[in-house]
């Protein structure tokens, strides 16, 4: 069970980084070609960021409420808001590789 729950937030993190790295290295190659495309690229950069670091702060609280310190919260959430997030920090991405596809073929 611990070893599923390691592969799993490793997956959780991975996802994240992937996706700054992947901007980060855009911004320094310049390929935000206007100010609101750089502003689109730091915001994906800072959200993923938030993630990263509420992400750590959850396995702070699992190992609290393991020692029995720490209470369950249920939060309600809207999953099309959800989805609909991760599609649009996605899509630069696959429009890349949809083009980059093209070159190659």
């Amino acid at each position: 069970m611990r070893r599923e729950f390691v592969s799993s937030v490793s997956h959780e993190l991975k996802t994240p980084l992937f996706l700054i790295q992947g901007y980060a290295e855009a911004l320094k190659e310049n390929i935000a070609e206007d100010e609101q495309k750089r502003n689109f690229y730091v915001d994906v950069i800072i959200e993923e960021t938030q993630k990263m670091d509420k992400l750590v702060k959850d396995l702070l609280e699992l190992s609290q409420f393991e020692a029995g310190m720490a209470k369950i919260k249920k939060v309600s959430f809207d999953v099309s808001k959800l989805i609909y997030k991760i599609a649009s920090k996605y899509k630069p991405i696959a429009k890349e590789m949809v083009a980059y596809n093209k070159n190659v073929v």
